[in-house]
Parts: structure tokens; sequence; C-alpha cells
């Protein structure tokens, strides 16, 4: 689908406009500090705590952003997963799907995905992969890696998605031959490097991605 160009900054100046989706339900493209979706937007403009946007920019008007297109739906998508499987993903150059059959598919078989950013705690990836059953999950290193994609390339792929409205906004998607493939026409790269500071409660700085899709990926 061709994407409208507009004109910026100085004469012949030209880039891409954003696609415009759909709008996802129960995304609000409002984030806690700690990186989890907010649900209820106005108790928590109201409370006066910080908000920032899925590329942890802070909002300075939530209200309003959550009416833009980035407040509607999300500019990527996240595959949580341990570091070695992330590596495994990487020679494969796709996501296998989650199987109906393995009792954690509750959307159906498909590839899992969630709005949850690369930035979050590692306990609000734990609380939304495995859900805290009465205690904090203690497995961190279960999610210490992550596949991002670009939701609209995804999106006008034309793969069929499922969404769990809620504040994990995850998504599964249905996928031919049972895999994800991950080429640079959805924007596949792939971060196992990163390390969670306890003491500093935030991810070290990593500069570079461990893995991106190239051009001559084998179609």
């Amino acid at each position: 689908m061709a994407l409208l160009v507009i004109a910026v900054g100085t004469a012949g100046a030209m880039r891409p406009s954003i696609p415009q989706l759909p709008p996802v339900q129960g995304y609000t493209g409002c984030f806690d500090e700690d990186g989890a979706l907010i649900r209820d937007l106005k108790a928590h403009v109201a409370a006066g705590k910080p908000l920032f946007s899925q590329q942890r920019n802070e909002l300075k008007h939530p209200l309003s952003y959550y009416k833009s297109e980035y407040g509607r739906r999300p500019k990527y998508l996240f595959h949580w997963t341990a570091k070695k499987y992330a590596k495994i993903i990487a020679d494969d150059e796709c996501i296998e799907q989650t199987e109906a059959s393995g009792g954690d598919a509750y959307l159906g078989q498909g590839v899992y995905m969630t709005a949850i950013p690369g930035w979050a705690d590692p306990e609000v990836v734990r609380r939304n992969n495995y859900g805290l059953k009465g205690k904090q999950f203690d497995r961190w290193n279960s999610a210490n890696a992550y596949v991002q994609v670009d939701y609209a390339a995804v999106y006008e792929s034309r793969l069929n998605m499922k969404i769990k409205a809620g504040w994990q906004s995850n998504f599964c998607i249905r996928v031919p031959m049972g895999k994800l493939l991950l080429t640079p026409k959805i924007g596949a790269k792939i971060s196992w490097t990163p390390t969670w500071d306890r003491k500093k409660r935030e991810w070290r700085e990593c500069d570079e991605w461990d893995w991106v899709a190239e051009d001559y990926w084998r179609y």
C-alpha cells in the first residue's frame, strides 16, 4: 500500500506520513514508568503520575496523545523470550507459532506478541507472559530478550491478528505454514544484549541491535 508523503524542513525534504490504521480496543498508547500499559488514563493523569509513549518519550499531554495515531494503536510489537531462544530465532529467521494444544494459546494457535516495550521492567513482562499466581515470578531470565516488528507492516501484510483487549494488549498473529518470517518488510529486529540493572531498575544501554533482518533474506 502506497504511503502519502509530506514536505518538511527545507524545500524538497520529504518523509513518510504515519499510516492510519483502525484503533486497537483497550490500547491507550500511554505507559507508566515501569512500561505497563495504562487502562484508566484519566485516573492516572489525575493522580499526577508520569506517563510515557511506547518509545519512552514522556507525555506532557497524555489525554491529547491518546487521540493520536500511536495513542490508538502500537508502533511496535514485541515477542519476549529468553536470550538462548532469541539466538535460535535469529538463526532460523522466524518465530514458530504456539500450538493451541500446548495450553498457553488462549487466543488460538499463532505467534504471540505484545505492545509492552523493550524498556519495560522485567516484572511487567513476566506478569504479562506468565502471571503472578500469588507471588512474584522468579525466572526473570525466561524473558530477557525480545523480537521487535513494526505493527503497521504486520497489519498491512494481511496476516490475521486476534487481539486481547486489556492492559497487556496481547496479539496473536495467525501465520502461514506455522511461522512468522522475520524479514526487512516487517522491520524485524532482535535484542538479547541488554541486561537489567536491579539497583537502578533500568536496562543497561545498548547502542546496536544484536540481529536485524537483512535485504538478502531468502524469500
